[in-house]
């Protein structure tokens, strides 16, 4: 058989379609590739690889967001223990500050999501608490004045611009 232009597009878009999706799936591709090769007219072999191209880069979108939600879920876990053993609030300052800002610096497009959920967090977490007398921390034994849950609502105020400048430091 010999190659035409189109040949060698398809063959292009299978190979750049090999590179791009994850490690774990590249085989899944190869076979991909040797079924386009029985196909009989050039131009279904072209939308055959076009296909492969797009369930690559499908493939390789859910496999970063995945990791990208555990990281998120990670560093929220870790500021909540970190908050309900401590009543000491710098550290949970500290970790609103650095978590967010070092997600979006990762994902910039997603900064406003990222300083939105870990400024919402622990004031969740806290009105929960509220609620719920079993899940208040050890040194919280009365529930928290208004004046308290300002205070925890102004975190938002911290982790807004964390992230913010995370995606910034980024460009």
């Amino acid at each position: 058989m010999s190659r035409t232009g189109l040949d060698r597009l398809a063959a292009l878009l299978m190979a750049l379609a090999r590179r791009l999706a994850p490690g774990d799936e590249r085989e899944w591709l190869q076979a991909m590739r040797s079924e386009m090769d029985c196909l009989a007219e050039p131009r279904l072999r072209l939308r055959w690889a076009a296909g492969g191209l797009a369930a690559a880069a499908r493939m390789r979108a859910r496999s970063r967001a995945a990791r990208f939600q555990g990281l998120c879920l990670a560093a929220l876990a870790l500021i909540t223990v970190q908050d309900w053993r401590n009543p000491d609030p710098t550290a949970t300052f500290l970790a609103l500050v650095f978590a967010p800002g070092l997600l979006a610096f990762a994902e910039p497009r997603r900064r406003w999501g990222i300083g939105a959920l870990f400024g919402l967090w622990l004031l969740a977490v806290h009105a929960a608490a509220d609620l719920w007398p079993s899940l208040r921390p050890h040194y919280q034994r009365l529930p928290l004045s208004p004046a308290e849950l300002l205070e925890i609502a102004l975190l938002l105020a911290i982790a807004v611009p964390a992230a913010q400048l995370g995606a910034l430091a980024r460009r």
